[in-house]
C-alpha cells in the first residue's frame, strides 16, 4: 500500500513535468515561426531563401509567361 502511494506520487510529478515540458516546446514552435514570419530575422534565421530560385517576396508578381 505505501509503495503504491509513492508510486503514485512520482507519476504525478512525472506528469506534470511532461506538461510542462510539452507547453514549453508548444511556446518555442510558436515564437520560432512567428520570428520567421519577419523578413529582417527571417534572413538572419534561415539560409534557406537564398538557395531558393526566387527569393521570397510576399507580394511578387506573376513572371510574363506564366501570366499569358
Amino acid at each position: 500500500m505505501r509503495q503504491m502511494k509513492r508510486h503514485e506520487l512520482l507519476n504525478s510529478r512525472i506528469d506534470r513535468l511532461l506538461i510542462r515540458i510539452a507547453i514549453g516546446l508548444g511556446i518555442a514552435l510558436l515564437v520560432s515561426q512567428s520570428l520567421l514570419q519577419l523578413p529582417g530575422l527571417r534572413s538572419l534565421l534561415t539560409t534557406v531563401d537564398s538557395l531558393e530560385g526566387v527569393p521570397y517576396i510576399r507580394e511578387q508578381k506573376m513572371p510574363q509567361q506564366f501570366t499569358e
